[in-house]
């Protein structure tokens, strides 16, 4: 008669395969945390330059479109905290900020006083038509789009 012998635990080699595949999850997790991360950062950073030019798109045409008062709205850049923060006010209001936002430079870049210097905002390009330049891209590149009077490019005069 044979005896069987009965194993009551588990043995060296289950216990490697175990300890194997734990670590694979383990840093397959960590990976997957880090690469969203990573995505919210990068759309965290997009949604506030979006925000930031909607809010300028629609508070500047307006006005420009009420009037013409191209200096009313000043941009100035100074450096802070090793970045250069701009700010857009109001000069018809003790120049009240209105926005703050900074340039976009990488991590590794040191900013120069040429490079947060103060720029012009608002630029008439024609008669009732400007151009805003808010420097929000990467690299401090700056964001154009114009603003045309159309009460007064669609009227006719007549002659």
């Amino acid at each position: 008669m044979k005896v069987v012998k009965q194993q009551l635990g588990a043995g060296l080699v289950e216990l490697m395969v175990a300890m194997a595949i734990g670590t694979v999850i383990a840093l397959g997790a960590g990976q997957l945390f880090l690469s969203t991360f990573s995505t919210f950062s990068a759309v965290d950073e997009l949604s506030r330059k979006q925000e930031v030019a909607v809010f300028l798109t629609q508070i500047l045409a307006e006005e420009l479109r009420k009037e013409d008062d191209v200096d009313r709205y000043a941009l100035s850049c100074s450096i802070a905290d090793a970045q250069c923060l701009c700010t857009i006010s109001d000069t018809d209001e003790d120049n009240q900020p209105v926005i703050n936002f900074y340039k976009d430079f990488e991590e590794s870049h040191v900013i120069s006083d040429a490079e947060c210097s103060d720029e012009p905002l608002v630029r008439s390009v024609q008669d009732h038509h400007y151009e805003i330049s808010v420097p929000i891209m990467k690299g401090g590149e700056s964001l154009i789009f114009h603003v045309t009077k159309r009460d007064i490019v669609t009227t006719t005069n007549p002659e």
